[in-house]
């Protein structure tokens, strides 16, 4: 599970940036690359991460799989 790749896909895919995502959650965009770039991630931060480009956990997860 490639977490940081599942979100540059999902950012290009859906025309967003870090800092749209970063605002979404009232984040700075240093916050989300932290925590994209974490060895482990727990499943709530999978599923705000999918929240914020409309997608379900396993959607998000399966684009850093290919």
């Amino acid at each position: 599970m490639d977490i940081k790749k599942s979100f540059k896909v999902a950012c290009a895919k859906k025309g967003m940036t870090t800092k749209d995502v970063a605002a979404i959650y009232g984040v700075t965009p240093r916050a989300i690359n932290i925590t994209i770039n974490r060895k482990k991630t727990n499943i709530y931060t999978i599923q705000r991460l999918a929240d914020a480009f409309g997608m379900k956990a396993s959607e998000f997860i399966a684009l850093g799989e290919d």
